[in-house]
């Protein structure tokens, strides 16, 4: 992975901020495991401060909704993904955005189908694409 020197990312950054600085990289094509671990250093690297695995309840019931791979501070949402219909992905989304607690989504994917046939609105939240690689 390399990117071109940029300044950390300003305090409150968006999911299209985070997007932007994902284009300035190259990604090998990489199993999920290891997305996780490249996204978190392209975080880290850029002092966007988040959460790993963080659990969401739906704001009505409490109920839990799933677990997305990353929660910014500043309520960016960002689920990884490399396989999945789009149907299960926005099922998934759409749990998400229940949550109350999301300010945006962003779907890092190497599926290119998914940004294709994903609404960019879940319930009242925007969801952005980063399609990584040549993905299908």
């Amino acid at each position: 992975m390399t990117a071109v020197d940029l300044p950390v990312l300003p305090p409150r950054v968006s999911a299209d901020d985070i997007r932007s600085a994902l284009a300035l990289y190259r990604f090998a094509i990489l199993d999920e495991h290891r997305l996780h671990r490249t996204l978190e250093g392209i975080l880290d690297d850029r002092g966007v401060r988040y959460q790993r695995e963080h659990s969401l309840r739906d704001a009505r019931n409490g109920k839990a909704v799933g677990r997305i791979d990353f929660l910014t501070e500043d309520g960016i949402g960002i689920e990884v993904k490399v396989k999945g219909t789009p149907v299960d992905v926005a099922r998934q989304l759409r749990r998400y955005a229940s949550s109350g607690v999301l300010r945006e989504l962003l779907l890092v994917t190497t599926v290119r189908r998914h940004a294709q046939d994903i609404p960019t609105m879940v319930g009242n939240v925007p969801v952005t694409f980063a399609v990584l690689g040549g993905g299908f």
